[in-house]
């Protein structure tokens, strides 16, 4: 029996590590990078893919740290790990360089480089993280700024700041944001008067948001892809073969371990997903454990059926993993 095997996590904790660990592995194979930075970074709008994966660094996945004493420990002498008691050590799931298409003439290779952040979400609710996503995404994408003082430019060399995209990948998406992806920076807006463009602001921060869904999305090759790695019930030998047949990707290969469709806490977090997602469209107000609101009879009705589907889709869970198993 392999003991490191997603399906034999004993734990809710480890088994979303070891779920992260997978997701990780998928979104550092350079063939599944080159589709996510084809649509999500306008520098490799015109490439290959074969030639995305060729400017592509080899990518660190869960070393670099986000605060600065990680980031740059150079900068004050410190431990290269922030110990936080709430949350640890804090570091970007991946973290890497790539080259930029076209330039080079004149000016040092290293410095015609942006550098990208990508993130695995599983859980993107305020009310489940504790916080607002977008606040964290904002906070990694100003860090990947700030932390290049002394380390990609000393002093007030400013003009040598590398751009910076933070891609963050979110799992559990409903309703309207499944299948989406949006692109966030700075955008100037003239409060008194009309400021000429004498100046341009660079627009050295994106922050790229990619919402999955259940389906495969027809727009969107990126899309269809993610959704077919991290989405659909496929036992690994029928999704390595789509991966070679539809995306060209013979560089990554789905085992057992890491096959998502085996991955139940996945799964059952999604069904909770579509289940609030279907109570807030109905103005079903759920109570609270404390006793803030009595539950009503269309409520208690509306919970059986869903605690009906929550048990058909834990068979199809005890299905699909007795099949891997055989």
């Amino acid at each position: 029996m392999k003991t490191d095997s997603l399906l034999y996590a004993t734990t809710t904790e480890e088994l979303e590590h070891r779920y992260d660990e997978a997701a990780k592995a998928y979104l550092s194979n350079k063939s599944v990078l080159a589709y996510i930075l084809k649509e999500t970074v306008i520098e490799y709008k015109d490439c290959t893919l074969a030639e995305i994966e060729s400017y592509i660094d080899e990518p660190k996945i869960s070393e670099v740290g986000v605060d600065s004493e990680v980031t740059n420990p150079t900068l004050k002498g410190m431990n290269t790990e922030d110990n936080s008691i709430s949350e640890g050590k804090i570091t970007y799931d991946l973290y890497f360089q790539s080259a930029i298409p076209g330039k080079g003439k004149g000016e040092s290779k290293d410095k015609l480089k942006i550098i990208i952040n990508i993130e695995a979400q599983n859980r993107i609710k305020e009310s489940d993280l504790g916080y607002n996503l977008g606040n964290r995404a904002i906070y990694y994408a100003a860090r990947m700024i700030s932390s290049q003082k002394n380390r990609e430019f000393t002093g007030s060399n400013y003009n040598n700041i590398k751009k910076v995209y933070s891609i963050w990948i979110c799992m559990t998406a409903t309703g309207d944001l499944e299948n989406t992806v949006a692109l966030y920076k700075f955008k100037r807006e003239d409060l008194v008067g009309h400021m000429p463009d004498i100046e341009d602001l660079p627009d050295l921060i994106n922050i790229v948001r990619i919402n999955l869904s259940d389906y495969v999305s027809a727009d969107s090759k990126m899309l269809a892809l993610l959704n077919d790695l991290f989405r659909i019930e496929r036992k690994p030998q029928e999704l390595n073969q789509v991966l070679k047949d539809e995306f060209n990707i013979t560089s990554l290969k789905v085992e057992v371990e890491n096959n998502m469709a085996g991955i139940s806490e996945f799964w059952i977090s999604r069904g909770e997903a579509r289940g609030e997602a279907r109570g807030e469209a109905r103005g079903i107000i759920i109570g609270e454990a404390r006793g803030e609101e009595r539950a009503t009879k269309r409520y208690e009705s509306e919970l059986a059926a869903q605690a009906a589907e929550n048990a058909a889709l834990k068979a199809q869970i005890a299905e699909l993993l007795a099949a891997q198993q055989a």
